[in-house]
């Protein structure tokens, strides 16, 4: 018969094991949206809060696509969102995604990237999805960082 101390020692590693989980999307789903088995990443907001950063990684070759996920409680959300709005420069509205939601798109060196900012209640959620791919599809990569939101806007109701 195992001791309560062996039994613990039997599953660290397993717990070791373990993947980092992201309160609103899985790494499998993360996958559909950049082509493959990502690596993820999970940073704790303050404690008592259910704040988090979210980030999912694909490697393939010389090739990064990303998808981040950041989420944060405002205490004052009317004031407060502004900020995150100004994240988006030059905004598109985008209904159905939680309330206010934006969506704007530009690149940075060789990485073309597409930012949604939203908010349901007094979350606010920013959402990037981003690849240095040869000849990224802009359109594709629009539709896919909506999607994604949505389902982040869906989970925060």
């Amino acid at each position: 018969m195992l001791s309560r101390v062996g039994f613990t020692l039997l599953l660290l590693p397993i717990a070791a094991l373990a993947e980092d989980r992201c309160p609103w999307m899985n790494a499998a789903t993360a996958g559909g949206y950049l082509g493959g088995t990502p690596t993820t990443q999970v940073k704790p907001g303050p404690p008592d809060s259910d704040d988090a950063s979210c980030s999912f990684e694909l490697r393939a070759g010389e090739t990064l696509s990303k998808l981040t996920i950041d989420v944060t409680t405002m205490r004052s959300p009317q004031s407060d969102f502004i900020a995150f709005l100004a994240q988006c420069p030059a905004k598109t509205a985008l209904k159905a995604i939680g309330n206010q939601a934006v969506s704007c798109s530009g690149a940075d060196h060789s990485t073309r990237w597409e930012l949604v900012v939203g908010r349901v209640r007094d979350h606010a959620f920013v959402l990037r999805l981003s690849t240095n791919a040869a000849s990224p599809d802009s359109a594709a990569l629009h539709e896919k960082a909506v999607k994604a939101a949505e389902q982040v806007a869906g989970i925060l109701f």
